[in-house]
């Protein structure tokens, strides 16, 4: 009887085709295994298709020197302008340029890693190794005008996958000059522009005055400063500045394109940028005695050099 009962038992129970496991259905699910295959092949080359980033490694056009230049020696020349005050002390501003006074000059590479790049500088007699910023130096006892000349040599290694004929070396001659006199920096002569907050249209004139007779207008080793500067009409008072202003010391710091204005207490502070065609920007406030506040406006003087 139990035998019996097992048998029935046994021979009700589904087989295997009865819930599709037979070769017919096995063979179906194979078909279907591969065709999602192919759809998430054919899905993937379609964002390929769609992504057009050169930088991204999924992409159809991905190009690894895509963005990439060989290292150059190429490199920035600067003089120091003014001193401002940073975190407590006074720190000099350094600008580019390639016409200077000659005094507060320094040299420096882009490419500041100096474990991934040996730097060697050669100015004159000296010789830099393994900065990537030269020490400053200034050029006083040198005749004026003058041509210096400068030589950087960059070396590194190469990606030769990008650049297969790069030797892992580059070199540079960069050639600044020396001004005879102050006339030559673009920030003197007159200058003719729009005053922002009135729509007044005026000229200022900025320049240098010789104090001994004789003398280059220059700084000139063994006389010290030999130069004064004049503004003429400044914000369009009528005013002629010659170094003072109220009781106030005027101060003018000239560089070939840009300029700072500022007196002893501060009551009028500026700064101006020149460039290569002869347009130019002030800005600057006057707060005038006794310091009241009044006049606190940032001015904004721009226009054109016409002398």
């Amino acid at each position: 009887m139990k035998s019996t009962s097992f048998t029935t038992k046994h021979i009700s129970e589904p087989t295997p085709r009865q819930y599709g496991e037979g070769p017919g259905v096995r063979l179906t699910r194979g078909i279907k295994f591969f065709a999602a295959l192919a759809a998430l092949a054919l899905f993937t080359t379609c964002c390929k298709d769609d992504c057009t980033d050169p930088t991204n490694p999924n992409c159809a056009n991905y190009d690894p020197c895509y963005g990439k230049t060989q290292p150059s020696a190429k490199f920035i020349m600067e003089e120091g302008g003014f001193r401002e005050w940073q975190n407590g002390k006074q720190v000099l501003i350094y600008y580019p340029d390639s016409v200077f006074q000659g005094f507060g000059i320094r040299f420096r590479s882009e490419l500041t890693d100096t474990k991934k790049y040996k730097h060697t500088w050669y100015l004159g007699a000296e010789t830099f190794e393994n900065v990537a910023q030269t020490p400053e130096r200034s050029f006083g006892n040198v005749p004026r005008p003058s041509y210096i000349t400068v030589i950087h040599v960059l070396e590194y290694t190469p990606d030769l996958q990008c650049f297969p004929d790069d030797d892992g070396k580059d070199s540079v001659a960069q050639q600044f000059r020396l001004i005879a006199d102050y006339h030559e920096l673009k920030t003197y002569g007159k200058f003719q522009g729009k005053l922002n907050d009135t729509g007044q249209i005026f000229t200022v004139e900025i320049l240098p005055i010789r104090k001994y007779p004789g003398q280059p207008i220059i700084y000139w080793p063994g006389y010290g400063q030999v130069t004064d500067k004049m503004t003429i009409n400044f914000n369009n008072e009528g005013d002629t500045l010659f170094g003072q202003t109220g009781s106030s010391q005027l101060s003018i710091n000239n560089l070939n394109h840009h300029w700072w204005f500022k007196t002893d207490y501060e009551d009028f502070v500026g700064e101006g940028y020149i460039d290569d065609d002869g347009f130019f920007e002030m800005n600057y406030f006057i707060n005038r005695w006794p310091f009241n506040n009044v006049d606190t406006i940032h001015h904004t003087f721009k226009g054109i050099k016409i002398e």
